[in-house]
């Protein structure tokens, strides 16, 4: 038997089977520890104080070795309750990290540790080889961070160290709340940083460049749907390429056995109306052209005729014409042989050359 000594309360129902009761010298302010009988063979122990002179209940240790701090029936071996707030619970540390370790069977298997001083790492980890982090909401796992330092959105197995799966429309958002701010993406390697980012400098134009690199920007959109290639400002109207040096430009080739193509197509409705121009500006002004328009069958729209034409003093004018049946007018619009030359000038001695069929 184990000596000590014994309150005993001759109730054989539940409830309480015994208490030890601390007052002051008048007999009231009590603190308690009490038995309380659980069934014939299960018992409970308990802790009271008062505050405004009722006697509660703050913590009990139940018949299942579960403690309950403000909880009357802990479903958990650690059961915390509280109507505060601010804080159900408090770690406290006078030596600047606080640390709470988990432990399966001994084996130290995660960590919960914060630091007060500057350039010092909090973390959350696992400690255990070949374990996943998970954090989640609403009672599902959500964000997994694997042993291999790879993380994942909505998938518990990344290949890559990022990684976002959804079974539905997915978009990341990346937002800058700043008057005329800057939200972007970097991507870094060893020799060269790129990036990719909406600028609200360059009129919330769409950019993708190299960083620190003088004219860097590779590729521009504006929200008039301009696209400029080595600008930030294209022109209004289409694709803006920026060159600077005789060798750059528009470049197309086939690495196969194949030709390649540059389609101009409009469902132009009217006769003798311009379908695309190919133009050559001297300094911003228009000197010459080549123009590709309809020809006159607007039911089928499938004939068509090219002008070719050049400025004298800023102004271009058609100068050479081959017509949809193929031929060829110079300074003529609508030649009658083959070739047909019409001079243009008063000159006696310069006369049209029209060449006949078989010459």
């Amino acid at each position: 038997s184990v000596s000590g000594i014994l309150i005993n309360n001759l109730d054989t129902g539940n409830g309480h089977g015994g208490m030890i009761k601390f007052a002051n010298k008048n007999g009231d302010n009590h603190t308690a520890i009490a038995h309380s009988q659980d069934g014939n063979t299960d018992a409970s122990l308990l802790f009271y104080t008062m505050d405004g002179g009722t006697l509660a209940e703050v913590m009990r240790v139940d018949h299942t070795h579960r403690v309950g701090i403000g909880d009357g029936a802990p479903g958990s071996p650690l059961d915390v309750k509280s109507s505060e707030t601010s804080n159900t619970a408090n770690f406290n540390s006078t030596s600047g990290t606080t640390n709470i370790t988990f432990e399966e069977n001994g084996t130290l298997t995660g960590q919960i540790e914060f630091h007060s001083g500057s350039n010092q790492i909090s973390q959350i980890v696992t400690r255990k080889t070949g374990g996943t982090l998970a954090l989640g909401s609403n009672n599902v796992q959500t964000l997994f961070i694997t042993d291999d330092d790879n993380v994942g959105i909505g998938t518990n197995t990344p290949d890559y160290i990022f990684d976002v799966e959804s079974s539905s429309t997915t978009f990341m958002r990346l937002l800058s709340t700043n008057t005329n701010g800057v939200a972007g993406l970097y991507m870094e390697n060893d020799t060269v940083k790129w990036y990719i980012d909406t600028h609200g400098g360059v009129n919330d134009s769409f950019l993708i460049g190299e960083e620190n690199v003088l004219g860097g920007t590779a590729l521009s959109i504006t929200t008039a749907n301009s696209v400029g290639i080595g600008t930030q400002t294209p022109v209004s109207g289409g694709l803006h390429i920026h060159t600077d040096a005789s060798t750059e430009g528009i470049y197309l080739k086939s690495e196969g056995n194949t030709r390649n193509n540059l389609v101009f197509d409009s469902n132009i409705s009217s006769a003798a109306d311009n379908i695309a121009f190919i133009d050559a500006n001297w300094n911003g002004t228009n000197v010459a052209r080549i123009s590709m328009f309809t020809g006159t069958d607007t039911s089928n729209k499938d004939d068509g005729r090219i002008g070719f034409a050049t400025a004298a003093a800023g102004t271009v004018a058609e100068r050479m014409r081959i017509e949809t049946d193929g031929k060829v007018g110079i300074g003529a619009t609508d030649p009658e042989a083959t070739l047909q030359v019409n001079p243009g000038v008063s000159d006696a001695t310069i006369g049209a050359i029209d060449v006949g069929y078989g010459i």
